[in-house]
């Protein structure tokens, strides 16, 4: 390669870093305004919010063990990574405390 062409490939990396750490800012920002404060919401935003949109999450309900669920099924069909068990049970606790399925729902969940 020559100069001219090293010198735009590491233009565009830059710019495609810049845009990605700007989106990655507007992303966790946004998580932060629309989700109820407490235990596990910074968990949530950072280990979640770059895969989900939070609008989505917020319409969720889902019961303990359905969000249970949900997160081994990430694990092993998406590739998510493994989570240590604290973490897992304030985030566990973050969801169903703050998007609990409803009385009478419990028969439409996945």
């Amino acid at each position: 390669m020559d100069k001219k062409t090293i010198s735009i490939a590491v233009s565009i990396l830059v710019a495609v870093l810049i845009v990605s750490q700007t989106y990655d800012f507007i992303v966790k920002r946004q998580a932060n305004a629309l989700l109820p404060d407490g235990p596990g919401k910074t968990e949530f935003i950072d280990r979640c919010s770059s895969c989900h949109n939070i609008e989505r999450v917020i319409k969720t309900q889902k019961s303990f063990e359905n969000w249970e669920a949900a997160i081994l099924w990430m694990q092993k069909m998406q590739g998510m990574s493994p989570l240590p068990q604290a973490e897992k049970q304030l985030l566990i606790n973050y969801l169903e405390q703050n998007f609990p399925l409803k009385k009478g729902e419990e028969g439409k969940q996945p």
